[in-house]
């Protein structure tokens, strides 16, 4: 049986490299299919920001613009 500090470290730890490289493809595939410069480096800013986008987005669900 494993100790619940040891499930919750694997979890932590798959989720992070998921989004990790999750990121690392998307900026690199980004960058390969030469985005226009202002949106290549939005995905490091909206990273951060997509939970709050999506609550807005939810709590408002007339309006398409979310910023």
């Amino acid at each position: 049986m494993h100790r619940p500090t040891d499930v919750i470290g694997a979890w932590l730890f798959a989720v992070t490299m998921v989004l990790t490289i999750a990121a690392l493809t998307r900026r690199l595939f980004g960058e390969a299919m030469n985005t226009p410069p202002d949106q290549r480096g939005q995905w490091h800013h909206d990273r951060g920001d997509r939970d709050t986008q999506a609550l807005s987005w939810l709590s408002r669900p007339g309006s398409s613009d979310h910023r």
